[in-house]
């Protein structure tokens, strides 16, 4: 899933953008979502609530926060969005490259430049890897993989503890939990062979083991898990293995 914000004092413009990328993921296959924001202030309190994107539509003038303070601001937070800038004028080149944007579109915006803008985005984007994305209440969350200590299941609900938050019960951030499977996020995860499956209800995050026993493991956030009896054999090889490869 793609997630996308558009942000621009102007309806049609917001309108417009939308259309084109919706129609553009139907045609390519791209399963996206698109948050629309009419100016900078609330696209940063969005984003601090906990909304990631891989991509940001911004304009650049906007009333109370235009488009190059929003994107500081994104960059300061150390988010790594791609931003394509909206209503380019020379006078704001220096300043627009020192939030290092993607791309730059005019108004009116010419649709094949719009595409061409987008592909290049979205190449970038598809060669990140290392992030976990889920939604939950119709809102979508990107976490790096590093971040991850390890995934708990609870009946339907799936709860994310990172280095930055360890809560596990039902009164967590919404962003720390999503309604899912475990064993279809360890499939997801595949690629990811520092992801260890250890019991029917955690898999867990080689990179943050603290300490492992035959029957326990400790991991970094302080949190001891039991490695079930059926997963003992499989995750005394996969830990070996996984430690040959960092020495």
């Amino acid at each position: 899933m793609l997630s996308i914000a558009i942000c621009d004092d102007n309806t049609a413009t917001t309108t417009a953008i939308e259309n084109m990328l919706y129609k553009m993921g139907d045609a390519q296959n791209i399963r996206l979502n698109c948050d629309v924001f009419f100016d900078g202030s609330t696209l940063l309190q969005h984003i601090c609530q906990g909304f990631c994107y891989d991509l940001i539509y911004l304009d650049i003038e906007m009333k109370n926060v235009n488009g190059i303070s929003a994107a500081r601001q994104i960059r300061k937070m150390d988010i790594p969005a791609l931003i394509v800038y909206i209503t380019c004028h020379e006078k704001y080149i220096k300043d627009l490259f020192s939030t290092e944007p993607i791309g730059f579109l005019d108004k009116p915006i010419n649709e094949k430049d719009f595409y061409k803008v987008f592909e290049t985005a979205y190449n970038r984007i598809r060669q990140r890897s290392g992030y976990f994305t889920f939604s939950y209440n119709k809102s979508y969350t990107k976490i790096p993989l590093k971040n991850i200590c390890y995934f708990e299941s609870d009946n339907r609900v799936v709860y994310v503890h990172t280095i930055k938050n360890t809560a596990c019960s039902l009164s967590s951030s919404d962003k720390l939990k999503f309604y899912g499977k475990i064993n279809d996020i360890e499939k997801g995860l595949s690629d990811h062979n520092t992801f260890i499956r250890i019991h029917q209800s955690y898999l867990i995050n080689f990179d943050h083991i603290e300490y492992m026993s035959y029957t326990t493991v400790l991991m970094s956030n302080g949190k001891k898990l039991k490695i079930s009896e059926d997963h003992r054999k499989n995750v005394q090889i996969q830990f070996c293995s996984l430690a040959d490869l960092e020495r």
